[in-house]
């Protein structure tokens, strides 16, 4: 039964309805505690959905038996990032780079929280350091060219956008910010 509530939850994610995800991922970790993937998918579906602070309490409980977990405290660094909660963040990205200090998925956290925090310049040099560690990752390109349009370095930013394209041709986000660009030139 748990494992019909995760499908159903799955689908209904893949489908976008985030919510009613959400309830059959809860239902799910009702039935069957111990149901690691549901609770992992219900925490990135509260985050989605701005509940970002009761994901971070899954992800905190988790933790307490699985400290080493790495890949759960990055989603614990997404969730406390997605309700502003910075400082807990950054001491929780600490503990992954002590682990793993190639952590692409740190170094885009925290390049996420500077910018969050108007610290464009640091924001840029971890989004930078990401990029050198996962050179095919098209989210990484376009987020330091969203960080250019900021700073206000247009072509910067168009050459971002226009690698994150290449690397991923469908990728939503950077084509989008190419053709806003593009209107917005006239």
């Amino acid at each position: 039964q748990a494992k019909s509530q995760y499908n159903a939850g799955w689908t209904a994610e893949q489908q976008g309805f985030v919510e009613k995800a959400a309830q059959h991922y809860r239902t799910a970790l009702n039935i069957d505690p111990s149901y690691s993937q549901a609770l992992f998918n219900l925490g990135l579906t509260l985050t989605e959905l701005g509940q970002g602070s009761e994901a971070a309490d899954l992800y905190r409980k988790y933790l307490e038996a699985n400290p080493q977990d790495i890949g759960v405290r990055n989603n614990l660094v997404e969730a406390l990032t997605g309700s502003g909660q910075f400082d807990e963040a950054v001491d929780n990205i600490r503990i992954i780079l002590r682990a793993d200090n190639n952590n692409v998925g740190a170094y885009r956290n925290l390049s996420r929280i500077y910018f969050q925090k108007g610290e464009l310049e640091m924001s840029q040099l971890c989004a930078e350091k990401a990029k050198t560690l996962a050179k095919g990752d098209a989210g990484i390109y376009n987020n330091i060219g969203v960080t250019y349009l900021v700073m206000e370095n247009l072509p910067a930013a168009v050459e971002e956008f226009k690698t994150a394209r290449k690397l991923d041709p469908d990728h939503v986000e950077s084509n989008l910010n190419l053709g806003y660009l593009a209107l917005d030139s006239g």
